[in-house]
């Protein structure tokens, strides 16, 4: 759902290392087609503070490699609480099986963690988006 206000997209991020959480928030701001509703360091923070927010989410980012929940554990839940939320990944890991298994319980795409890729990856949203509504 868009937000009616702005016409953005609404955007939550699950990420660990507080660098990638200040990349990611410095190219989405510099984007300027999302409202970045919330960063979490891990997917169990991210799981409660959904549970509590009036706004959803029309996307969630997610990192592979976190603490207390992982990407794919939160991705699984996601899927069962909240089946509409557009999943993507995001990581350092160069590993193709790990990649697979996000894709294979759900994830749109998956993305590196390096700023084009970043790009790309936001573009990837809107793409998406544009093609469900």
């Amino acid at each position: 759902m868009k937000s009616e206000i702005n016409n953005k997209i609404n955007l939550a991020i699950a990420e660990d290392n507080i660098l990638s959480q200040m990349l990611f928030t410095l190219v989405v701001q510099k984007h300027g087609g999302f409202n970045l509703l919330k960063i979490a360091p891990n997917g169990e923070e991210l799981l409660e503070w959904l549970a509590q927010t009036p706004i959803q989410p029309d996307a969630c980012i997610l990192d592979y490699h976190m603490p207390i929940l992982n990407g794919v554990g939160t991705a699984k839940r996601l899927r069962k609480d909240y089946a509409n939320i557009l999943l993507f990944g995001c990581t350092s890991s160069t590993i193709e099986k790990e990649k697979r298994e996000m894709i294979d319980i759900g994830f749109i795409a998956v993305f590196y963690k390096e700023i084009q890729d970043i790009c790309k990856l936001l573009e990837h949203i809107i793409l998406h988006k544009a093609t469900q509504s």
